[in-house]
């Protein structure tokens, strides 16, 4: 039997502790799918099929070019706090569907085109807001909060792998530079698919980070996305922005409200004028003197830039049975700082893959890129 490596990195970043995860490569044969359903399960390899617990009644659909299959199971659900690995994941709203990547024969690489997908359906639906409410409202910016649902991580998933499997023939066949291996990276993506399935992102800036211990660390996760949070508020930008995270071998998306901008357009400013007047060519002591106070109103501009009324989002196609979630989501968050504090949950940095791991190979498996994406 032969085990990749890269199986093993990949189910050690979904949260899976090493020793089990040897376990349920060497009990599925080295299959990666089934090794998921083995530890999804609480360790029982139902052999084959779908992700979620054993005791869960299944459906299975088949859909060309690809089977899935789905839990009974569906739940919207709100909390105030989820314990995940002992620390709290402080989200406002979580949403849920029926199935994750893993359910779809081909989607365990697709999770850098569903989080595109998922961007497009987004920011499109943030621009379908803003023009709808333009009529009553021409200062405020709308939210696309209405439209993360179930069918919103359904249609992401199902198309995100119809998209990839397109990206994959394209890559098969084509002569160029592009990698043939099974996973895409973000910049291969939005440059074969950029201008036919992705051609409504602009990708504005690529980020490249480093995961650390330390919060302030000037390329770590948390530095760089408050970066990119004061860059979107320094252009008083009206525009949602999401932001597309890769970290070899999962992509998650994020989605930042436009921040709320508060604008002053007038002051008033005081003037005063000492005129003297002589009521007597022949005496000083007639001498009298007037203060005249004058007072104008000159227009100003004073911009203020507060927190946004709106949540930021998380979006994930990958299952999270760490945090008791065994479906693609979407959570909500009232701040950045929490948002961080959630996705460092899922990317914590790693030191432990063995004593013969060199110190260059440990900072390129804790390297990510975060790449900004507008609606064109």
């Amino acid at each position: 039997m032969t085990v990749r490596e890269e199986d093993i990195v990949e189910l050690i970043s979904m949260g899976f502790p090493l020793e089990e995860v040897h376990t349920a490569l060497e009990v599925s044969g080295g299959n990666l799918d089934g090794a998921v359903n083995f530890l999804l399960g609480g360790g029982n390899s139902s052999g084959g099929g779908g992700g979620g617990q054993p005791t869960a009644t299944t459906t299975t659909t088949t859909t060309s070019p690809f089977s899935y299959t789905t839990r009974t199971t569906d739940s919207i659900m709100s909390f105030h706090g989820d314990m995940t690995g002992g620390q709290i994941d402080n989200f406002h709203n979580l949403v849920t569907c029926q199935r994750s990547q893993y359910s779809i024969e081909h989607g365990r690489s697709a999770c850098t085109c569903i989080a595109l997908t998922a961007a497009t359906q987004f920011l499109s639906a943030s621009s379908s807001s803003s023009s709808s409410s333009s009529s009553s409202s021409s200062v405020s910016p709308s939210s696309p909060s209405h439209s993360i649902t179930t069918q919103f991580l359904e249609d992401m998933i199902t198309t995100g792998v119809e998209t990839y499997l397109h990206l994959r023939e394209i890559t098969m066949s084509s002569t160029s530079s592009f990698s043939s291996i099974e996973h895409l990276s973000g910049e291969e993506v939005l440059q074969i698919g950029g201008m036919t399935f992705f051609s409504q992102l602009q990708c504005n800036r690529v980020y490249q980070g480093v995961l650390s211990h330390d919060r302030d660390y000037p390329l770590g996760l948390s530095t760089l996305l408050q970066m990119i949070r004061n860059e979107q508020s320094q252009q008083q930008s009206q525009q949602w922005m999401a932001i597309l995270l890769t970290k070899t071998p999962e992509s998650i998306l994020i989605c930042f409200p436009p921040p709320k901008i508060t604008t002053t357009t007038t002051t008033t400013e005081t003037e005063s004028s000492i005129h003297q007047r002589d009521l007597s060519p022949f005496t000083i002591a007639t001498t009298t003197t007037t203060t005249t106070t004058t007072t104008r109103t000159v227009p100003t501009t004073t911009t203020t830039i507060t927190s946004s009324s709106f949540p930021f989002w998380l979006i994930d196609s990958h299952p999270r049975p760490q945090g008791g979630i065994d479906s693609a989501y979407a959570k909500s968050y009232d701040s950045l700082e929490t948002l961080i504090q959630s996705v460092q949950l899922l990317f914590p940095p790693t030191h432990d893959l063995g004593p013969d791991i060199p110190e260059m190979m440990m900072t390129m498996y804790n390297s990510f890129d975060l790449y900004t994406l507008v609606l064109r």
